[in-house]
């Protein structure tokens, strides 16, 4: 499958990961309230501390070996039952570890049936093996079978949760996603991969699992420790108001990892190929899409942070408006990473690298954490979150510049400023001098900022890349609406 039908399946698949939270979100953090999500978060948290440590580097591995791999069956699945080893072995450690602390941490025992679904969740999640269909870039699977399984839990979520002490029934419902989407991995994946156990094989990939892990663990620092030091020492209704303002950002960012997620897998055959021109465009590519999603999304939140706080959370969440305004960079900050992160370095096996930069992101995490949690709790974690994020960028694009040939474009990014400088006054002029209520204001805003970004990137800046993606965009939901007409005819 080509690479714009790939990202157009991520996109479709990312957007629901966005359109769903937007549909659930609301409901429940009204059901709920702050700090019943705060709790629920703050045991996620715990949980995904653990699930990481389980799954160490199999998602970014898995992808790289698997893609490389594509076309030739019986090291595929040497290396897949390798790697699925690997992850039972680590998961077995991470569940008796979990069980330990249950019984143990005083904070743990008072949500036993939280924790205990996350147990459940910890148990599934070993046989997802989302990483083996990114690798073989079956975009189309994933896609259908996530769609499909969200629907189940959206119908389930509004019929069961109906008031604040369903708290446990909704994190064990997040659960239960889990099972259901590993299940039915399983039993597609038995047409097309079987084990074939090497032992040499898994020496050789247990270094880069273990080195690749513990940068994803150090890197989920900045998320998870935050909710959790925050958890410690501030109220529950704090861990609400940060976790939901971190929901909204990740909800975001996941539109542009749709496009990371493609190019992993693909930066990684022309890098095995030694492909380098396709590899390089591909990197630029990936630099001009994030500009041209991330001013406009910046714009949007700047502009209409209360209006997007009272709409998606309620007016509870007033919180949570602070945190997120701090957290708004974090659009362009974390999609550039991600570009250097896990489209060059991650692809060139630069394993060690990546170590090094985790590293350092997550002490200045933890010490920012500790200067600034305790006195100004969710903001305290907002701004931790957005220097470490922003020393990680920082570290990134100097080992980049020392790898290869390459200069942060500066020239592009105040090009695009100056491009979208209009965008925002027309944006600040309306939501102060407009008396809209919050849906028109947010509606009227969302349809100006996506017309003024279409016009620029196709009539002024005629970016063809964009031209050319959009223009598949179109041509992919007509023939698909028309082939749905054929078959109800």
């Amino acid at each position: 499958m080509s690479l714009k039908k790939n990202f157009i399946y991520s996109s479709l698949l990312t957007a629901s990961n966005y359109i769903f939270p937007i549909i659930v979100y609301p409901y429940i953090s009204r059901v709920l309230g702050p700090s019943n999500i705060g709790i629920c978060n703050f045991v996620d948290s715990i949980i995904n501390y653990f699930t990481m440590f389980a799954m160490m580097g199999i998602n970014i591995i898995g992808i790289r070996e698997i893609a490389a791999l594509r076309n030739n069956e019986h090291k595929r699945n040497t290396v897949f039952t390798s790697l699925l080893t690997l992850n039972i072995l680590f998961t077995i450690i991470a569940i008796g570890l979990l069980i330990i602390l249950i019984f143990t941490v005083p904070k743990f025992q008072e949500q036993p049936k939280l924790l205990w679904s996350g147990v459940c969740k910890l148990i599934f999640n070993v046989m997802l093996m989302e990483w083996l269909y990114k690798g073989l870039e079956n975009f189309k699977y994933i896609t259908i079978r996530s769609v499909c399984i969200k629907c189940l839990y959206i119908i389930c979520v509004f019929t069961l949760i109906r008031k604040a002490e369903d708290y446990t029934l909704y994190y064990f419902l997040t659960a239960l996603t889990v099972a259901i989407n590993a299940v039915v991995n399983i039993i597609f994946s038995k047409s097309f991969i079987k084990l074939s156990y090497s032992k040499k094989t898994t020496r050789k990939l247990l270094s880069p699992f273990l080195t690749t892990g513990l940068y994803i663990i150090l890197t989920q620092l900045y998320l998870s420790f935050n909710v959790v030091f925050l958890g410690f020492y501030a109220p529950d209704s704090e861990v609400g108001y940060y976790s939901s303002s971190t929901r909204l950002i990740s909800i975001i960012l996941s539109i542009y990892t749709a496009w990371t997620s493609v190019a992993l897998p693909r930066m990684s055959a022309y890098f095995q190929e030694s492909n380098m021109k396709e590899f390089k465009d591909l990197l630029h590519k990936s630099f001009i899409l994030l500009l041209t999603f991330a001013f406009p999304v910046i714009i949007l939140l700047i502009n209409y942070n209360h209006e997007i706080i009272r709409l998606f959370l309620g007016k509870d969440f007033v919180g949570s408006q602070i945190p997120l305004y701090v957290q708004t960079p974090l659009i362009f900050i974390i999609g550039y990473s991600q570009i250097l992160i896990i489209q060059l370095l991650m692809p060139t096996k630069r394993d060690k690298t990546l170590f090094i930069i985790s590293a350092i992101g997550a002490t200045v995490c933890v010490c920012a954490n500790i200067l600034l949690t305790p006195t100004h709790a969710a903001i305290g974690s907002s701004f931790s979150w957005l220097i470490s994020e922003l020393i990680v960028l920082t570290v990134a694009i100097i080992v980049s510049r020392n790898y290869y040939d390459f200069a942060f474009p500066w020239r592009e990014i105040v090009k695009y400023t100056l491009y979208h400088a209009p965008l925002f006054i027309i944006c600040w002029t309306l939501q102060k001098h407009t008396l809209w209520t919050v849906i028109p204001s947010i509606t009227i805003g969302g349809v100006i900022i996506v017309s003024y970004t279409l016009f620029l990137q196709i009539y002024v800046i005629k970016n063809q890349f964009i031209i050319s993606l959009f223009e598949k965009s179109l041509s992919f939901l007509v023939s698909h609406k028309h082939h749905e007409n054929s078959k109800h005819q």
